[in-house]
């Protein structure tokens, strides 16, 4: 997983293995959460922020933003 926040990329240089892409996906969300949560703390912009889950090749499969987390109903 790869966070990308505007031009900026980091990247989990270790990267984790899952079984399925959900679970992937599924740990994605959480990580977008957390980093949501942070950036509202600190009162970051949410803009151009996401987590890009990458295969071992660095292949993006899916992509999660912070804008799909946040819910304002």
């Amino acid at each position: 997983m790869n966070i990308i926040d505007h031009d900026e990329t980091i990247a989990d240089p270790d990267g984790s293995e899952f079984a399925t892409f959900a679970l992937a996906q599924a740990e994605a969300l959480r990580s977008v959460r957390e980093l949501v949560a942070s950036r509202i703390l600190q009162g970051r912009s949410l803009d151009h922020m996401r987590i890009n889950v990458c295969d071992g090749e660095g292949l993006v499969l899916g992509t999660i933003t912070a804008q799909e987390v946040v819910k304002f109903d």
